[in-house]
């Protein structure tokens, strides 16, 4: 086993983005393995190989999709992320923001 995989089951930390003086946080949860998402494109041409994401579910319950976030062992984040820097993100106003900007840019 790699040092650093991280395998289904294991608690982490989905990060919207950061800079210098903040972590824009979605919040921590489960890796549950790598599923089709709703962003899923074929791009293989292949049955055999779907494109596949990381799943993670939020302690709140909601899904957050490796192409959406950063993301990494939950140990890792707290041992690295001040908590003074840390910013709450929302995964849905998130996605209705990215959903706006693309529909007027269409």
């Amino acid at each position: 086993m790699e040092k650093d995989k991280i395998l289904p089951g294991e608690r982490v930390a989905a990060i919207a983005h950061m800079d210098a003086e903040k972590v824009v946080f979605y919040g921590y949860g489960v890796y549950e393995g790598d599923f089709i998402s709703p962003f899923s494109v074929d791009v293989t041409d292949s049955p055999e190989k779907p494109d596949t994401n990381p799943r993670i579910r939020l302690d709140n319950g909601k899904i957050v999709w490796g192409i959406e976030c950063w993301w990494l062992k939950e140990e890792d984040f707290r041992s690295v992320t001040p908590p003074d820097r840390i910013e709450i993100a929302d995964i849905d106003t998130d996605r209705q923001k990215r959903n706006s900007l693309l529909q007027e840019n269409n």
